[in-house]
């Protein structure tokens, strides 16, 4: 459309009005203007006009970005009916799936699946037959989101995983000859780096064949639960985040009798848990040291906990990172 100027005006908490289009069209061009009204109720003249050009999205949101296809049984040895796909946010905070699909391959929408999101480490599987699929499989504790329609090919395809409109997060085309274990003969295709870069999905060095017959869905390749919630080191106050209140409860914790409980299993900050989890400066000890490093990493430009900065699994924590 042609360029455009608005006569209808809304008029913000903020005491600025904006004219504001009734639509806003893709590859639109549109002109804004804007003015503000003082403290007294006086309005300032219009503002120059912004032309601009409406363009669609260009990407993900951070947290969808982390999504990855881990597993894929393409050729079951028991027929269609057993294939699956497995997922997993291999990120550090919740993702919501209700934008998310499969659009190729095979096809799913999270929107009204029964997994609307994922914390950091936790697997999903979309499958083609459930009926068929929890007679196989043990699926207490795992979360199934729904069955998918289309099949996997045997001889492979690409299957794509996409946000919003279209948008691409990751995409795979697989081959049966990358592993002849995986073609029919019992076995899933997985990969075997989850956090490598997102190109390297379609490389067959990326993958291998599960462990154990019949894959591993909603598990790590080794087939074991990962123990332990995720946790960001250094955060005493289990908000998510390292910052300079979680200095200020660990020298509580040790010095000023706090009464708040200790975030994770053992009876004082240096046991179970708690030491993984506030041991910032990595010397096997919880004491003054561990929240003076933090200061200086927050302020000083030091190093960050001995951890690292991401969210990691902690035997004997609960699970903080991504929580509100």
């Amino acid at each position: 459309p042609a360029a455009w100027e608005s006569e209808e005006i809304a008029e913000l908490e903020s005491g600025i009005s904006i004219a504001i289009p009734p639509l806003l069209e893709v590859g639109g061009a549109y002109r804004v203007r804007s003015r503000m009204k003082d403290s007294s109720g006086r309005w300032s003249h219009w503002s120059p006009p912004l032309e601009f050009i409406v363009g669609p999205p260009t990407a993900p949101f951070p947290a969808q970005a982390d999504l990855r296809i881990t597993e894929l049984m393409y050729h079951p040895s028991g027929g269609s009916d057993f294939e699956f796909v497995e997922i997993l946010n291999t990120g550090d905070s919740l993702l919501d799936l209700s934008l998310v699909s499969f659009t190729a391959g095979i096809e799913f929408s999270f929107a009204q699946s029964d997994v609307a999101a994922l914390f950091p480490g936790e697997y999903a599987v979309v499958v083609k037959n459930r009926t068929a699929f929890e007679a196989l499989y043990d699926t207490s504790g795992m979360l199934v989101a729904g069955e998918y329609s289309g099949s996997l090919e045997n001889a492979g395809e690409l299957v794509a995983l996409t946000f919003g409109a279209n948008q691409p997060i990751l995409s795979v085309e697989y081959d049966d000859r990358w592993h002849p274990e995986t073609d029919g003969l019992g076995y899933s295709l997985e990969i075997a780096d989850p956090h490598a870069p997102a190109q390297s999905w379609n490389d067959s060095a990326s993958w291998m064949p599960s462990q154990f017959l019949h894959g591993t869905p909603g598990l790590p390749p080794s087939g074991i639960p990962e123990q332990g919630g995720l946790q960001r080191p250094g955060d005493a106050n289990q908000d998510a985040e390292v910052d300079i209140s979680d200095a200020i409860l660990l020298l509580l914790h040790l010095f000023g009798g706090s009464h708040s409980p200790l975030p994770c299993e053992g009876s004082s900050p240096g046991e179970g848990g708690n030491l993984a989890l506030l041991d910032a400066s990595g010397d096997g000890a919880v004491d003054i040291t561990d929240a003076i490093h933090i200061l200086g990493f927050l302020f000083r430009g030091g190093s960050p906990p001995f951890a690292g900065t991401g969210c990691i699994r902690i035997e004997g924590c609960p699970n903080r990172c991504g929580l509100p």
